[in-house]
């Protein structure tokens, strides 16, 4: 795997690589079609700590998680990295369309994508924005998560997400309200490290105060929220404004091997299941072929 914001020598393509399009602006595109290096974006690797929360399998966790609407979120396993590839993707990515411009077309991630791979409905309204929800008092730490982050844990309304990994994902649980908590802890970890990730290791407080009921998800389209988050991020690093991908951005890889089968590993069990992303799980592998270039 290539170092952090390392540049890579670019494989040999054609002189004029039709799938550079001209941007208005700064774009990383620039420098590809001027024959620059491939400049690997950085992965902060913020999701380290996502399988820490499903170390002990506990039947009444899953059975709580089963009714939070983000299951197929929680079902998400991690796979290898490959800045590269997603590095190569993003000097394809064009803000205006919300596509890739590769060499024989345009291709992109949709909300049916959202759907298939993750199984979140795309339905629903907005979720509210932090800036509209009020900052949670004590009594409502208290009585929603039985406990209040250090000062040191906070910047601002937004505090850390390893105090939620560190004080709840190891947690051992004895009856249902103990496993709502746990629930609400990992929900706000979700919504920090994967839907509303920004790149740092911060989630805002100010989202407790709709976790009262768990379900609290259900009436919002939690598919647009992550892939506009998403968008956002691809925005910013193909328009060179950051080093870093922001978002759910592991989701890319997923969807791209189910668009472009040929270029991902080799499968034991192609029949899909659902959620898709179940289909790429390191159990399913064979082999990994290795990528070449896209253009």
């Amino acid at each position: 795997m290539p170092r952090r914001g390392r540049s890579e020598a670019r494989p040999s393509c054609q002189s004029v690589d039709p799938c550079y399009v001209p941007q208005e602006g700064q774009h990383l595109s620039d420098v590809a079609r001027e024959g620059g290096a491939l400049t690997v974006l950085r992965d902060r690797g913020v999701h380290t700590h996502w399988l820490d929360w499903f170390k002990d399998p506990q039947p009444l966790f899953f059975q709580v998680l089963e009714h939070t609407h983000l299951f197929g979120l929680f079902r998400f396993r991690l796979s290898k990295r490959n800045m590269t590839l997603l590095s190569v993707l993003t000097e394809r990515w064009h803000a205006e369309t919300h596509t890739f411009h590769l060499s024989f077309g345009e291709w992109g991630i949709t909300p049916y994508d959202i759907f298939i791979q993750l199984g979140l409905r795309y339905e629903g309204g907005s979720i509210p924005f932090e800036e509209d929800l009020p900052v949670p008092t004590e009594d409502d730490w208290m009585s929603l998560l039985g406990m209040i982050p250090h000062s040191l844990d906070f910047s601002g309304s937004r505090f850390k997400l390893l105090w939620l990994s560190m004080n709840f994902s190891w947690r051992i649980l004895q009856t249902k309200a103990e496993a709502i908590v746990k629930a609400r802890a990992l929900i706000l970890y979700t919504l920090g490290a994967m839907i509303f990730y920004r790149g740092n290791e911060l989630v805002s407080s100010r989202l407790l105060r709709l976790m009262v009921d768990i379900n609290f998800l259900m009436p919002y389209n939690r598919n647009a929220a992550l892939l506009a988050h998403l968008y956002e991020g691809l925005d910013k690093a193909s328009r060179c404004s950051s080093r870093s991908l922001t978002g759910f951005y592991r989701i890319i890889k997923v969807c791209f091997f189910d668009h472009f089968p040929q270029l991902g590993p080799t499968l034991i069990n192609r029949t899909p299941p659902f959620p898709h992303m179940m289909l790429w799980y390191k159990d399913n592998h064979s082999c990994t072929r290795q990528f070449f270039d896209l253009a």
